[in-house]
């Protein structure tokens, strides 16, 4: 699960927002209301009538995303982390993790999740909020058969001080709709 600031926009933006979200949650008046992409509109009434189609900008969410098991691997020929690397900071930016993202595959991935861990120069996980990891998609540009994609995340607040960080790949989504993971 993940704690998210939303953009805005419509609902059915959510799912794009994070593909591989399985579920959205907010709370009204203490008790959790749940979006859950594609199911029957009778399942998200209750959600849908509470933003009436349109969500606000800086809406509080709980997106669950379902993770992987440790030390899983994707089979021979799909989805894996080829390079990954700290760029560091300068005067005007902080620091940015660089992942390649490798598709083996024959089918075009339209979206892809990592746990980037950041470590310090000491070798220790940094701890930032409440974390170690954070999870990063991406999405915005599809990763054709035996190509790869590099995202780039920037690192804020305690994980400024990352000289390395551990990567490990969640799950992917590919132009057909497969999702791989296990």
């Amino acid at each position: 699960m993940t704690f998210a600031l939303y953009t805005g926009g419509p609902v059915e933006g959510l799912s794009a927002a994070a593909p591989l979200a399985e579920g959205f949650f907010i709370t009204v008046d203490g008790s959790f209301v749940s979006y859950l992409p594609g199911a029957p509109d009778f399942v998200n009434a209750t959600f849908n009538d509470h933003f009436g189609g349109e969500i606000p900008p800086s809406t509080p969410l709980i997106v669950f995303t379902p993770g992987i098991a440790p030390g899983f691997t994707f089979p021979a020929g799909y989805f894996s982390i080829g390079t990954s690397f700290v760029e560091p900071a300068t005067l005007d930016t902080p620091p940015k993790v660089v992942v390649q993202i490798v598709n083996g595959s024959e089918e075009v991935i339209v979206a892809a999740e990592v746990t980037i861990c950041p470590i310090n120069a000491f070798g220790e996980l940094i701890w930032n909020d409440g974390n170690f990891c954070f999870i990063g998609v991406y999405n915005i540009k599809p990763i054709n058969p035996e190509g790869a994609g590099a995202p780039v995340w920037e690192l804020l607040g305690p994980w400024e001080t990352a000289t390395s960080a551990t990567v490990t790949p969640r799950r992917a989504v590919t132009e057909s709709g497969a999702i791989w993971a296990p």
